[in-house]
């Protein structure tokens, strides 16, 4: 393609296009063996001189622009690439990623990119808390929230502006457990272990007693299932010690469950927090069974929405 004699395109304008009109060819229609342009006799020298450069332009720019293409991409590191000393992005074949080296060639960083901008308007956004009122992006676009643990995810709903952003969760997560409270109608601690017979509240917590919070979010709501009526009844989180009360639902409320024949056989007690008990995820208590007379054999589950 072109005069493979002619240097690239980082080098002055003007000695650029002395070269290449130096090159240009006027004889014919073809191309000759250097591969340049050839124009028809002309009736006017000035067009066959356009003509044959243009092409030569064409041809040779694109040239210049693949041999560029095929080595590092510069970049500048102060938003201005005429003024910039540039840095270059490299492969690291051995660790499998991108890296980017200083114009010294004297270190090389890791690249990080804080915003990934597509084609169709959604961005990947990286951020220090919540996107809310913050950032500005299209409907689609993702924050990846590393302020917390937990890593928070928050997608937008809205086609513009910087409102709309909505967390994305696991939803609400059910935790089970059960016991056997038939032996006391004093507190219990609740087991989340392989262990059914329950102590009496006088006893501290054992390790079999602690739940962990799998995801951040607010306890909704306790329901249990149970041999015997617990009577006027709460549920209690603790810390992990069992002295510290962290919150208390509501009082229960419970119903029986008939069997098939109209008796009598269980009685669901649903326990609700006026007040959210609250959870960071990998947050540690023990949950206290409060009751009046003894609930006999118990099943239950936690629902913790995010």
């Amino acid at each position: 393609m072109g005069n493979p004699s002619v240097p690239d395109l980082d080098i002055d304008p003007a000695e650029f296009e002395s070269t290449y009109n130096d090159h240009v060819v006027v004889t014919k229609t073809d191309r000759d063996d250097a591969g340049n342009v050839r124009t028809a006799w002309p009736s006017s020298m000035i067009a066959s001189r356009f003509t044959a450069g243009w092409g030569n332009f064409v041809d040779d720019a694109l040239r210049a622009l693949q041999q560029l293409a095929r080595g590092p991409a510069r970049i500048g590191t102060a938003g201005d690439l005429s003024a910039d000393a540039q840095a270059t992005l490299n492969w690291d074949a051995t660790n499998g990623r991108v890296r980017l080296r200083n114009a010294a060639n004297s270190a090389f960083r890791d690249l990080q990119i804080g915003n990934l901008f597509f084609s169709g308007g959604p961005r990947i956004i990286t951020r220090n808390g919540s996107p809310e009122g913050s950032e500005v992006a299209g409907a689609g676009s993702v924050c990846l929230d590393y302020s917390t643990d937990d890593g928070r995810v928050w997608k937008k709903t809205t086609s513009a502006g910087n409102t709309g952003w909505a967390e994305l969760g696991a939803g609400t997560v059910v935790e089970h457990f059960g016991y056997d409270g038939n032996s006391s109608s004093a507190d219990q601690w609740v087991p989340f272990g392989p262990h059914v017979i329950e102590t009496a509240s006088s006893n501290a917590p054992r390790a079999y007693h602690i739940w962990r919070a799998p995801q951040a979010g607010n306890v909704s709501r306790i329901t249990i299932v149970s041999e015997g009526n617990p009577g006027a009844s709460v549920m209690r989180f603790y810390e992990p010690d069992g002295t510290t009360v962290v919150q208390a639902s509501d009082a229960g409320v419970t119903t029986s469950v008939p069997g098939t024949s109209g008796a009598t056989e269980l009685f669901e007690t649903v326990y609700t927090f006026s007040t959210p008990a609250a959870f960071a995820a990998g947050d540690m208590v023990c949950l206290e069974h409060d009751v009046t007379t003894a609930a006999g054999e118990v099943v239950g589950w936690i629902e913790l929405g995010s």
